[in-house]
């Protein structure tokens, strides 16, 4: 039975791959592993230091490709805004152009 974090993690790893990214996708992978037999264990016993040292880098993973995600993200979101206030622009130009074109006549 693997936690919501394993789903998560696999989800991602999934993701990265299918776009080509698969160091990161990979990174991602055995961070679930890592996760997985933390879970796994965790009932039996505490995590010795090199599992916890793997737990920690697992995490760091984790935590920068979804840093990463909602930068790529917020990047697009700013893109697309700009452009959108230069057409709003265009067309309050164009406006303003035809005004004084019917004023004229």
């Amino acid at each position: 039975m693997s936690s919501e974090l394993v789903k998560k993690l696999e989800a991602n790893a999934k993701e990265y791959n299918d776009r080509g990214d698969s160091m990161v996708g990979f990174g991602i992978h055995l961070a679930a592993l890592t996760v997985k037999a933390h879970e796994s264990e965790q009932m039996k016993e505490p995590l010795n230091k090199s599992s916890q040292i793997a737990l920690e880098q697992a995490k760091d993973v984790y935590l920068r490709s979804n840093a990463n995600w909602n930068l790529i993200i917020y990047g697009i979101e700013r893109h697309l805004q700009a452009n959108t206030l230069i057409v709003i622009s265009k067309l309050a130009e164009w406006a303003i152009e035809q005004e004084k074109m019917e004023e004229e006549k």
